[in-house]
């Protein structure tokens, strides 16, 4: 029978936390788009027509 290693290499080491590190970035970056997407339409309807970042239309010149 052979023994298993006692030490993992060194690019080894951090495996796992660089997996829940990216993990959890996901998690925050999906929890912040449902967070916006849910309060914006709600923001929007309480703020006045003449708002352009609620309304979604430019304020642009017209010719």
């Amino acid at each position: 029978m052979s023994s298993a290693p006692t030490s993992l290499p060194s690019r080894y080491t951090h495996r796992y936390g660089i997996l829940a590190i990216c993990c959890m970035s996901l998690f925050i970056a999906s929890m912040d788009a449902t967070v916006v997407n849910v309060a914006l339409p709600s923001i929007g309807r309480s703020s006045t027509r003449r708002s352009p970042v609620c309304s979604g239309r430019s304020t642009a010149t017209r010719s």
